[in-house]
């Protein structure tokens, strides 16, 4: 197994004003639970089965909103599905954003990707208190463990994933209890941490 490199810096938390801001921005009410995808809308991240879930959550009349953070080349195709889906308000794009500030603000993270090399996202989630429903895949499956600070879904289980956004959706309890174990898994991935195991690795490799 590689050196993992990612960090994680509790200061890169955005500051409670902020978060009050987004929430006013947007109309996040209190009376709903906000789910946020946060990275580029390329084939690699597969919003679009993220959307065929949501639309299963929509049916469910639950009481929540997905926001879309991001842009790419399949943008207006996926615009276009949720239309075509008739996802409604319950599904916005907001375009390019510093993807933490909205993590920070919402209530669950959701991340739908096919691979990745080494996932910042989950870390991110975690690092704000959030739990986060993710596809079960190479870069993602390292950084949390499914059921404690969130859920791991199989790859492309479009009903399985929307069954563990509505889970938490409904159960304001245990989105508090993965995001509580979540900030204490995240303390692993602090930079004093990280360049302490890159020396040791380094002087091992120097040893051998």
């Amino acid at each position: 197994m590689g050196f993992r490199i990612w960090c994680f810096d509790p200061s890169c938390v955005p500051a409670a004003e902020t978060i009050r801001r987004i929430r006013e921005e947007h109309n996040w009410s209190g009376q709903e639970c906000h789910v946020v995808s946060v990275g580029r809308l390329a084939d690699q991240k597969r919003v679009d089965w993220l959307l065929k879930s949501w639309k299963i959550v929509v049916e469910g009349h639950y009481p929540a909103r997905l926001w879309i953070i991001g842009d790419g080349p399949e943008e207006q195709a996926l615009k276009k599905m949720a239309q075509d889906l008739n996802l409604g308000d319950t599904c916005q794009f907001l375009g390019p954003r510093k993807g933490i500030d909205y993590i920070a603000a919402a209530d669950i993270v959701a991340m739908s990707t096919l691979y990745e090399g080494h996932a910042l996202l989950p870390v991110e989630a975690m690092g704000c208190g959030k739990p986060i429903v993710a596809n079960n895949v190479d870069g993602v499956r390292d950084s949390f463990s499914n059921g404690v600070e969130g859920f791991l879904v199989p790859l492309g289980d479009i009903a399985g994933f929307a069954a563990r956004l509505i889970e938490l959706i409904n159960d304001p309890l245990l989105r508090g209890d993965m995001g509580a174990r979540g900030l204490e898994r995240v303390k692993a991935f602090h930079p004093s941490i990280k360049i302490k195991q890159l020396v040791d690795l380094i002087e091992q490799s120097l040893i051998s």
